[in-house]
């Protein structure tokens, strides 16, 4: 993605999802990472409200019936959930390759019962393709 995209403003996106199980700090179905945003700082150079607007992968998710950390625009993400590993340790992952990266870890039941996860399934998918083909070719 990096090398056939390379020059490009966002060259592309890397979403990281894992599974996890809520708990009394952070009992959404989703909780969201970009390192409080420095994992899509060109995404935010564009649009400050990337995440939250009409076609935001938050505001998507929340729309559809889903809880998300964080759950509104001014709160931070979770410590526990804002980024891990895949999101942050790769070369052409750095901030300078336009490679954007959002980490989504997913409530239990959202992985383990097929309707749920199904359902999940192609919302995710559809709510990437809105989100991420808006500021693909800037």
């Amino acid at each position: 993605i990096c090398l056939k995209n390379k020059g490009r403003t966002i060259s592309g996106y890397l979403y990281d999802i894992h599974g996890r199980v809520a708990d009394e700090q952070t009992p959404e179905n989703i909780a969201i990472g970009t390192e409080n945003g420095d994992t899509i700082k060109r995404l935010i150079e564009i649009n400050r409200d990337v995440l939250w607007d009409e076609t935001g992968l938050i505001k998507l998710l929340q729309e559809q019936g889903y809880t998300t950390n964080p759950l509104k625009k001014s709160q931070k993400e979770s410590t526990k959930y804002n980024g891990g590993y895949i999101i942050n340790y790769n070369d052409c992952l750095s901030a300078k390759n336009g490679l954007q990266r959002i980490q989504l870890e997913i409530d239990r039941p959202y992985r383990k019962e097929p309707p749920l996860r199904d359902k999940l399934i192609l919302h995710l998918t559809w709510n990437m393709l809105i989100m991420g083909s808006r500021y693909l070719n800037s």
